[in-house]
C-alpha cells in the first residue's frame, strides 16, 4: 500500500508521522455563497461615496490572489444587500472558470458567482485550506469530460473528500508555501520589470514612423540613420526540403540533423532547443543548410517571427535565410530590425494578422541603418537584456518547479 492510501503524505516535515485525517468537505467548513442585489445594471449599486471592492469571477487570479483593483465597486447602498468577506479568507469560483482559489488580501463584498469559507470545525490554516481546496478541483476538473467543471453544486461539493493533518503541520505548510509565493511572485516582478524596461528601449533605440534621429542614442553618435530598401541592403532566400514530406527518408538516421520549421522559432529570438524533426543525411544535399548565428523569419503560419539561430541546422522553406548584407551589419540589431518591422506591418493588416506576405512586399520594406559601430552597441545592450530575461525566466521556471513538486507530494 503507497503512502497516499495511507492518508499519509511522501514528503513531511520532521516531528510528523501521523495519518492525515478524511473528511468530507461539508462536515469540516462552514461556507456559504455571495450575493448581489439584481439587477446587475442598476447603476444605483455601483460607486459613489463608500464604495467598496467587489469581488467577482473575473477578479479571482490563477495565483491564489485577488486583482489589486477590482472591476467594479459596490456601492454603500447596495452593501447591505451583499455578502462582506474580511481580509484573509478563502474563497472559491463557482461560474465561469470553476474552481479558481483565492485567500482575499483586502476586505470586500463577493458575488453570488463565488464561494466563502467562513469557518471550519477544527482549527485550519487558510492557506494550507487554500491549496487543498484548489488541489481538490484539479483532480474533479481530470475526472470530467473535456476538463472542464460545467457546473457544480452544493450537494457535490460537500460530499470532497478531504485530507487533514493536526493545525501545526497545516501552519508549517501553509508559511512554505507562503514563502515559494512571495518568492516567485518577487521574481514575477523583476522579470515584468526587465520586460519592461527591454520595450523601452526597444521604442527608443529604434526608430519609426519615419523618424531618422532617435531620442536616445550611445555617446558619441549623432548622425541620421540610413533609410534603404530592405532588399537593396539585405540578401536573403527560402529554405528548403525535398518533396513529399512524408517520405520517411529524409528524416533522422545517422547524420542527421535540425531541421528547422516555423514551429521551432520561438518568440524570444531563439530556435527551440531541440528542434521537432531531424534531416536525414540523404535529404540535406536537397535542403538549405543555415550555419549557426544567422537571421532567419517566418513566412507562414506565425508571419513575422525572428531567431538567431543559435546552431548549425537545415530550414524549410517556410522560412527566409538572411545570407549577406551589402554593408556590414550586426545581426542582433538585424534580428531586431526585421522584427519591429513586422510588428509594424501587422498593425497595418486587418485583424492585426498578416496573412501572406510576397518577396516583392518584403523587398520594399524601408529600414533604418546607422553606422555599423552604433549596431554593435545596440547589438551587445539587447544581447545582456535578452540573457538577463533568459535567467530570471529560467530561476522562475525552477520555482514553479519546485512549487508543482511540493504540491505533489505534500499533499494528499
Amino acid at each position: 500500500m503507497n503512502d497516499k492510501k495511507k492518508n499519509v503524505p511522501v514528503v513531511r516535515f520532521n516531528g510528523f508521522s501521523d495519518a492525515w485525517e478524511q473528511r468530507k468537505l461539508g462536515d469540516h467548513a462552514k461556507y456559504r455563497r455571495g450575493s448581489f442585489p439584481q439587477p446587475y445594471g442598476n447603476k444605483e449599486w455601483y460607486d459613489g461615496e463608500g464604495a467598496m471592492p467587489f469581488v467577482q469571477v473575473v477578479d479571482v487570479t490563477s495565483k491564489l490572489t485577488l486583482v489589486e483593483n477590482t472591476k467594479q465597486k459596490i456601492s454603500k447602498l447596495a452593501q447591505p444587500k451583499s455578502v462582506f468577506v474580511p481580509k484573509g479568507k478563502v474563497i472559491v469560483t463557482l461560474q465561469g472558470s470553476i474552481g479558481r482559489v483565492a485567500i482575499t488580501q483586502y476586505d470586500s463584498f463577493v458575488d453570488r458567482t463565488l464561494l466563502i469559507f467562513d469557518d471550519y470545525e477544527k482549527e485550519t490554516d487558510e492557506r494550507f485550506w487554500a491549496y487543498t481546496i484548489q488541489k481538490k478541483f484539479e483532480i474533479e476538473k481530470l475526472k470530467a469530460p473535456g476538463g472542464t467543471i460545467k457546473t457544480i453544486t452544493k450537494e457535490a461539493l460537500s460530499s470532497f473528500d478531504v485530507h487533514l493533518p493536526q493545525f501545526e503541520e497545516q501552519q508549517k505548510i501553509g508559511i512554505l508555501f507562503k514563502q515559494l509565493d512571495n518568492t516567485i511572485a518577487l521574481h514575477q516582478r523583476k522579470l515584468d520589470a526587465l520586460m519592461r524596461m527591454k520595450k523601452g528601449f526597444l521604442q527608443q533605440l529604434f526608430p519609426g514612423n519615419g523618424k531618422k534621429i532617435l531620442r536616445v542614442r550611445f555617446a558619441g553618435f549623432d548622425e541620421e540613420w540610413e533609410q534603404r530598401k530592405l532588399g537593396d541592403h539585405a540578401k536573403y532566400r527560402r529554405g528548403s526540403f525535398p518533396q513529399p514530406y512524408g517520405n520517411k527518408e529524409w528524416y533522422d538516421g545517422e547524420g542527421a540533423m535540425p531541421f528547422v520549421q516555423v514551429v521551432d522559432v520561438t518568440s524570444k529570438l531563439t530556435l527551440v532547443e531541440n528542434t521537432k524533426q531531424k534531416i536525414s543525411k540523404l535529404a540535406q544535399p536537397k535542403g538549405v543548410f543555415v550555419p549557426k548565428g544567422k537571421v532567419i523569419v517566418t513566412l507562414q503560419g506565425s508571419i513575422g517571427r525572428v531567431a538567431i539561430t543559435q546552431y548549425d541546422s537545415f530550414v524549410d522553406r517556410t522560412l527566409l535565410i538572411f545570407d549577406d548584407y551589402e554593408k556590414e551589419t550586426d545581426e542582433r540589431f538585424w534580428a531586431y530590425t526585421i522584427q519591429k518591422k513586422f510588428e509594424i506591418e501587422k498593425l497595418k493588416a486587418p485583424g492585426g494578422t498578416i496573412k501572406t506576405i510576397t518577396k516583392e512586399a518584403l523587398s520594399s520594406f524601408d529600414v533604418h541603418l546607422p553606422q555599423f559601430e552604433e549596431q554593435q552597441k545596440i547589438g551587445i545592450l539587447f544581447k545582456q537584456l535578452d540573457n538577463t530575461i533568459a535567467l530570471h525566466q529560467q530561476k522562475l521556471e525552477q520555482l514553479q518547479t519546485l512549487k508543482e513538486a511540493y504540491l505533489q507530494n505534500m499533499f494528499i
